[in-house]
């Protein structure tokens, strides 16, 4: 079963802006990063007024869909905060596959709001503290995945999450946006031993 899993996760989503947005519905995942260029800005400005696209950002590919799982041991707790992670590793990929070097997050909109820029940012507001249940704060996965409980059948089930986020991409650092550092996520995440491995092998 967990081969079958491992072989089934990954890659980016072109995912619906509705399903994206909502944490509801999923196709198989691609490994490619997928450009969004059949979202409908007036129905995302409609959620979020005030989001930082253009539809110009959108023509030229600058929009991606992300979505990844996070690596699945039958044997690790750890497993709830890899999906988290995932998502995070894989939109940090997905920039540097796309010539580009920086990312803001658009959606989730609770991960948006927060402004986070680094990866020890990001750790410390989005990741669950505990290893055996706990929440996802910055709304990455499916909602239902953290809602179960720890026992045998939950965390069989848990490994069905997948992180799901909406990025726009840079070139060169923006200085009126709080952006990512593709590298230095990456970076962080070899330092901290907590490189999701199933991304990397399939990339």
């Amino acid at each position: 079963m967990k081969k079958m899993y491992t072989k089934s996760i990954l890659g980016v989503a072109l995912l619906s802006a509705t399903a994206l947005l909502t944490g509801c519905g999923s196709n198989n995942i691609p490994m490619e990063p997928v450009n969004a260029k059949t979202l409908e800005l007036n129905k995302l400005k409609e959620q979020y007024p005030d989001v930082n696209i253009t539809q110009q950002d959108i023509d030229k590919g600058n929009i991606l869909y992300s979505g990844a799982s996070g690596d699945y041991s039958m044997m690790s707790m750890k497993k709830q905060n890899n999906h988290i992670i995932s998502g995070i590793q894989k939109a940090s990929m997905d920039t540097l596959k796309s010539k580009a070097k920086y990312f803001e997050v658009v959606a989730p909109k609770t991960l948006a709001d927060k402004k986070l820029s680094t990866y020890e940012e990001f750790s410390k507001e989005c990741l669950s503290s505990n290893p055996f249940g706990g929440s996802d704060p910055c709304d990455i996965t499916n909602s239902s995945f953290f809602l179960r409980t720890s026992g045998i059948v939950g965390h069989l089930n848990d490994n069905n999450a997948t992180a799901k986020l909406l990025i726009k991409i840079y070139t060169e650092k923006p200085s009126n946006v709080a952006v990512f550092d593709a590298n230095e996520v990456l970076d962080s995440l070899k330092k901290k031993d907590e490189l999701q491995k199933n991304l990397t092998e399939n990339k």
